[in-house]
């Protein structure tokens, strides 16, 4: 997800929120989502106010939503959830796939006891992981790509030194 140009932060997305996963309020920050990947919906909570110094209602704060691919990896490991490091296994992971390991996201850490109270097999000392392996990340959004979308839009990254034109949307002179 994408605000005036730039790659929102994982802050953004309540799904990971850290009192625990959520659907975005009207409470919550403009650009704010959650992918429910049960019911296959993306929800964002859009709102007015000013962004990057110009109004919504001029096209501040413009979202665009861009489709990664992810790859999901379930396991089971012989570990207690106690001893469990992912750190190690974000690691060893990318390094058996040849990936960065920014690549590589735990979703879920589930203990034995958790899985067997949710209707599961009770195995001793085992803990259930997910783990999501994202595509490469794809290059930039060039500022281009916004021109057609928002007249008069200047990409963040660019300083605007001098102006050799006019919005003649509204001059009556």
């Amino acid at each position: 997800v994408y605000m005036d140009g730039k790659l929102l932060g994982d802050e953004f997305n309540t799904a990971w929120a850290a009192d625990g996963p959520r659907y975005p309020s009207l409470s919550d920050p403009h650009g704010s989502y959650a992918f429910d990947p049960h019911q296959r919906r993306f929800y964002i909570t859009m709102r007015g106010g000013d962004y990057s110094g110009r109004s919504a209602t001029e096209g501040g704060g413009f979202i665009l939503l861009r489709l990664i691919q992810v790859v999901q990896l379930s396991l089971t490991m012989t570990i207690p959830v106690q001893e469990f490091d992912g750190v190690s296994l974000v690691q060893n992971i990318a390094t058996l796939l040849q990936i960065d390991p920014a690549r590589i996201k735990i979703v879920s850490v589930q203990a034995n006891a958790e899985i067997s109270a949710s209707g599961g097999r009770r195995l001793a000392e085992q803990t259930q992981l997910v783990i999501h392996i994202l595509e490469e990340s794809p290059e930039p959004m060039p500022s281009e790509a916004f021109a057609d979308a928002m007249p008069g839009y200047v990409a963040p990254s660019f300083t605007l030194t001098s102006w050799s034109g006019s919005n003649d949307t509204n001059d009556n002179s």
